[in-house]
C-alpha cells in the first residue's frame, strides 16, 4: 500500500500541475481492518478510526469551492471506472512489479 500510494500521489501532482497545486498533496493510507497497525515513524499511515481526526489537522482552507470542483473534474476525468481497463492497469502494474 505505501508503494501505491506513493506512486499515486506522482500520478496526481503530474495530473493536477503546478497550476493548481498550493500546497503539498498529503498522502494517506488508510487501513480498515487493522487492529493494531505496526507502522511506526509514519504520519502518512492512519487507521480508519483515526481518519477524521488526521484529516481534521490539515484544516486550512486552501482552495475556493470552484478550485476544488475543478480539480475533482480533473481526478474524475482520470480514474479508471471501466472494469476491463481497471483490470489490465492492475495486470500491468503486476508485470512491472515482477520484472523488478
Amino acid at each position: 500500500p505505501m508503494l501505491q500510494n506513493y506512486v499515486h500521489t506522482k500520478a496526481i501532482q503530474g495530473l493536477l500541475g503546478f497550476q493548481h497545486l498550493k500546497v503539498s498533496i498529503v498522502p494517506l493510507v488508510v487501513f480498515t481492518k487493522a487492529s493494531k497497525l505496526k507502522i511506526a515513524g509514519t504520519s502518512s499511515v492512519v487507521h480508519l478510526s483515526n481518519l477524521v481526526k488526521t484529516i481534521k489537522n490539515y484544516a486550512k482552507i486552501v482552495y475556493s469551492d470552484t478550485q476544488c470542483d475543478e480539480i475533482i473534474n480533473l481526478l474524475m476525468g482520470a480514474n479508471i471506472v471501466d472494469k476491463q481497463m481497471r483490470k489490465a492497469h492492475i495486470k500491468e502494474i503486476r508485470a512491472i512489479k515482477k520484472a523488478k
